[in-house]
C-alpha cells in the first residue's frame, strides 16, 4: 500500500494494487524512518500471538492492527 493523501479528518487515502486487501480498519498508522524496513517479496506480517496484524511501507508508514485470522479474508475485504 500507498499513502497518496492525508485528510483533515485524519483519514488517508491509500493506494494498493489489488482489491484483496480490502478496508484497513482498527488499526493505527505509525511513521518510523524509512531506513529502518528493508524491502521484501511481501510487507504484510501476521502475529497472531501478539494479536496484531503488520503492514511495513517501504516508505516508513506502517500499518498496525488488530489481528483477523486468514479465513475472515475475503475477495474485495475483511468479514466485519
Amino acid at each position: 500500500a500507498e499513502i497518496q493523501s492525508f485528510f483533515a479528518d485524519g483519514s488517508v487515502a491509500l493506494h494498493t494494487r489489488s482489491l484483496k486487501y480490502g478496508k484497513l480498519e482498527d488499526g493505527q498508522l505509525v511513521k518510523v524512518c524509512h531506513n529502518l524496513i528493508r524491502r521484501q517479496k511481501m510487507h504484510f506480517t501476521q502475529l497472531p500471538e501478539e494479536g496484531v496484524d503488520i503492514i511495513f511501507g517501504v516508505n516508513g508508514w506502517v500499518w498496525v492492527s488488530t489481528y483477523r485470522p486468514k479465513e475472515a479474508v475475503v475477495p474485495g475485504g475483511l468479514l466485519p
